[in-house]
């Protein structure tokens, strides 16, 4: 459920927005969640809209003096700095996941167990939550320190997705506490190759599968181009918590782990390891996706 404003909630209306919220959030029963959008999340929105249109990402932080640093490291510009929660509420392509293209895996949602523990921490110890989390790691193309604004462009986080996102699913306990900070990480990188090496590593550390560590594989985001321009109402889902879009075509939609259960029995012909991922996309994977495949085959098998 959406609620949109044109001007912003009173304080009695978000008091009871939030109750409402996590009542929603804790009935594990119910597949519903609560949205509210003021007049500061419509520009949001609209500028993750225009991100999601391919246009790059680029914003302004506003750092707080003695909060951050900048430094060169192995040649390239990094700024490190421990920015507050309210202001992460301000970056573009958090609520549709264009922030995150790079990462190996979109939100997970808000009923895993790391985003349960991240959202209770916003709200019982947000003094404290920029020692219970890592942090977020970030790649652009350009960075400029101007005082204390910072100014990036083609902005891509590549690690810290499940924090940035219940963050965001959090805002109005975000902006009753007004306190909290959490750690980034800004790179000026402009190598794609080396924005992926440092995607893969930096979640690497974390538990991810080995699914989500292909999701970026060359021969993946080949066939899932190559798919997607031949059904232009269907979506290849390479990447654990990407959701179809709801114009989609249910026929023409098609999901990594499906296909590689898919090819492992029909190629392979094992299909009593199907319920192994790790095996297809580990020990089987060249083997099955670095042969060619025509987007046709590819519907056909499903």
């Amino acid at each position: 459920m959406i609620r949109v404003l044109t001007s912003s909630l009173t304080k009695y209306a978000e008091k009871d927005a939030e109750r409402y919220r996590q009542e929603m959030s804790n009935d594990d029963t119910l597949n519903a969640a609560l949205s509210v959008i003021d007049a500061k999340g419509l520009e949001n929105r609209y500028m993750e809209a225009v991100s999601s249109t391919g246009a790059s990402i680029n914003h302004y932080f506003s750092l707080e003096p003695g909060m951050f640093m900048h430094v060169e490291i192995a040649g390239k510009r990094t700024v490190i700095a421990v920015i507050s929660l309210r202001e992460c509420l301000n970056i573009p392509g958090i609520q549709d996941g264009s922030l995150f293209r790079r990462n190996v895996r979109q939100s997970l949602g808000d009923r895993v167990k790391v985003n349960k523990e991240i959202a209770l921490s916003l709200k019982k110890h947000p003094r404290e939550f920029f020692f219970l989390y890592n942090g977020i790691t970030a790649t652009c193309s350009s960075l400029k320190l101007d005082g204390n604004n910072l100014h990036v462009e083609n902005l891509s986080v590549v690690n810290g997705c499940q924090s940035l996102t219940t963050i965001f699913g959090n805002s109005e306990t975000v902006k009753k506490s007004g306190e909290g900070y959490i750690l980034f990480r800004f790179y000026e990188i402009d190598n794609g190759g080396e924005t992926d090496t440092i995607s893969l590593s930096t979640n690497s550390q974390n538990t991810v599968k080995a699914r989500d560590l292909r999701s970026n594989d060359k021969k993946v985001l080949e066939l899932k181009k190559a798919y997607e321009h031949c059904y232009p109402d269907g979506q290849f889902i390479t990447k654990r918590g990407e959701k179809p879009g709801l114009s989609k075509n249910k026929a023409h939609i098609i999901e990594l782990s499906v296909l590689g259960k898919m090819l492992i029995t029909w190629h392979v012909q094992r299909p009593t390891e199907t319920h192994v991922e790790t095996k297809i996309f580990s020990d089987y994977f060249n083997m099955l996706f670095q042969r060619e495949y025509s987007p046709e085959d590819v519907q056909a098998l499903k």
